[in-house]
């Protein structure tokens, strides 16, 4: 987001970010490449692309919008446009979601203990 509203080349965020997971990458980490949109009118196709093709290139999981589309809801956003608790929750959730889809976190059944 910083990248894209600073005005930064989305060539030149795409090497930077591939840096960051290459060097993550060397400490044996598990890389979750994660992005978010604020404004419901913006277009970021060519960021949400950039993305999805990094992830592929680079093997690593993605969340192509941590947000999860709660930005055009009200109910789940303060005044100023961010995610009030009741967002951060569904953030969580979401996020929460994804790391296990991608096997980052062990989820067991609590019956089974």
């Amino acid at each position: 987001l910083n990248d894209r509203s600073h005005g930064l080349d989305l060539a030149e965020a795409k090497s930077n970010l591939k840096q960051i997971i290459t060097k993550l990458k060397s400490t044996n980490a598990k890389i979750m490449l994660a992005g978010f949109f604020l404004s419901p009118i913006e277009d970021t196709s060519t960021w949400e692309a950039m993305y999805a093709e990094l992830a592929e290139e680079m093997e690593v999981g993605l969340v192509a919008d941590i947000f999860n589309g709660i930005i055009k809801h009200q109910d789940f956003t303060q005044e100023d446009g961010h995610p009030n608790w009741q967002g951060h929750v569904m953030i969580a959730v979401h996020l929460f979601n994804e790391l296990a889809k991608y096997g980052h976190i062990q989820v067991e059944k609590l019956d089974e203990k």
